[in-house]
């Protein structure tokens, strides 16, 4: 019988699940909402329905019942350290893992392989692995850090404007009013009071992070966040006692085109011997491969994983 394996990429805005078979073919994908657990109480569920939902989906797209029992599955979910807050996902699994989002994402930029993955997604954390060891820095969560990431962006995007406001400087008006129509507000003390409220989450915040980064009007925002990213880039490295690793950056903000320059650039000027890399996969597909070797699988999935 051919066993299957999962691997679910959860995060602070969506969450993706792979589905694929012991051959290392990717059968399905499946999306579905946020599941890391920040601000939740240990009744949640948020994180068990975005597992559970993408997981289905992923098995849907594959073709395959809902009830498939898998081989191995491995859930990395923002912010989880050591257990979860709330329900715990279910898996029908014969092996299963939840860990922290960074060593999926590490999984997949180097297919198992060594170096430094920074992530820039809602939030960011950087993980780096070697034969020595791996660590893992940043990742302190929107209130105390997450410095260059899309949240950071959006947060210090209107922290800028809202100064602009209060200085009377008028050269920020079309920005302001760019900003109350994206999210659909009559003003900046709106906008302080939705987010205070809860009824402007975390999620919208970052959704505005490629919005600002495309006016010149926030060009320090940018420069500020990517050399955050690029320092903690660094800051691994040193940690690991390398200065050349390869240094990956992922995310959904790192498709951002002008910004994955900034990032570059700033990798380039403060980490000189850092040996830029592309991701070979994405974190979710990291995920599985991660699921391969926790059923010794790890050397054929990595070489013949193909979608």
């Amino acid at each position: 019988m051919t066993r299957y394996f999962a691997g679910i990429d959860g995060g602070q805005s969506g969450t993706a699940a792979v589905v694929g078979d012991e051959r290392g073919n990717v059968l399905g994908r499946g999306d579905a909402g946020p599941a890391d657990e920040v601000g939740e109480s240990p009744a949640s569920t948020r994180l068990r329905e975005a597992v559970e939902a993408s997981l289905g989906a992923a098995l849907a797209a594959a073709n395959l019942p809902h009830d498939t029992r898998f081989e191995s599955v491995v859930a990395g979910i923002s912010g989880y350290r050591d257990a979860a807050r709330g329900v715990p996902p279910a898996f029908r699994a014969v092996r299963s893992l939840v860990v922290h989002d960074a060593p999926i994402a590490h999984a997949g930029a180097f297919g198992g392989g060594p170096g430094v993955v920074v992530v820039a997604g809602t939030g960011s954390v950087a993980y780096a692995s070697d034969a020595a060891g791996c660590v893992t820095l940043g990742g302190w969560g929107y209130l105390f850090g997450d410095e260059g990431s899309a949240f950071w962006i959006g947060r210090e995007a209107i922290s800028k404007l809202m100064r602009a406001q209060d200085d009377g400087d008028e050269t920020s008006a079309p920005q302001r009013a760019a900003l109350l129509a994206f999210f659909e507000r009559g003003s900046l003390r709106d906008v302080q009071d939705a987010f205070a409220s809860g009824a402007l989450g975390r999620d919208r915040i970052a959704a505005y992070a490629p919005a600002a980064l495309a006016s010149p009007y926030f060009d320090d925002v940018a420069q500020r966040g990517a050399g955050s990213l690029a320092d903690l880039a660094g800051s691994a490295m040193r940690a690991l006692g390398s200065d050349d690793a390869a240094v990956c950056f992922v995310g959904g903000l790192c498709t951002v085109e002008s910004y994955r320059r900034r990032l570059q650039a700033a990798l380039r000027d403060r980490v000189p011997r850092a040996r830029p890399s592309k991701p070979r996969f994405d974190p979710a597909t990291g995920a599985l491969l991660l699921a391969y070797r926790e059923s010794g699988l790890a050397g054929a999935g990595i070489a013949r994983l193909h979608s």
